[in-house]
């Protein structure tokens, strides 16, 4: 519950703190064909499932990226699409942002390596710096599974 409340904030964060993101959706969303590739709807973009997979994608690309010691912040995605797969397979064009918070500061929640309410919390108050990453997230979205439900590819 309390990590759905982090999300909401996040949520709200991106879609009201950064107007200047554009993004790139069909015009419709319809039904997904198994095995085909779809472009999200700038609806589901915003829809809250996305977000909530577009931040997990982040926070594995943050456990992954030994290039910087502080955290990027999810601030766009500027379009995604779905394939179902062993899962749901999303691609996202994301714009991400170095905030001034390090890595080590924020505390995992579980073996699965999600964030904890209070490191959601304190994310939100971290200070954006100039530098940007335009760069396209592959996450497979499997929620059936106890042990790593999001898989970063």
């Amino acid at each position: 519950m309390n990590f759905q409340i982090g999300l909401v904030i996040l949520f709200l964060a991106i879609s009201t703190v950064y107007p200047e993101c554009i993004q790139n959706g069909s015009k419709t969303s319809d039904g997904l064909l198994v095995g085909n590739q779809k472009q999200l709807s700038i609806e589901s973009l915003n829809s809250k499932s996305i977000i909530q997979v577009a931040l997990n994608a982040t926070h594995l690309f943050n456990l992954r990226d030994n290039a910087t010691k502080n955290y990027h912040k999810l601030v766009c995605i500027k379009s995604g699409t779905s394939q179902i797969v062993n899962g749901i397979l999303y691609r996202f064009d994301v714009t991400l942002q170095k905030t001034d918070c390090l890595k080590t500061d924020l505390d995992n929640n579980s073996e699965h390596g999600f964030l904890s309410v209070k490191s959601l919390k304190n994310i939100e108050s971290c200070k954006l710096t100039d530098e940007k990453v335009e760069t396209v997230l592959t996450v497979n979205s499997m929620p059936w599974k106890d042990k790593e439900p999001f898989i970063l590819l």
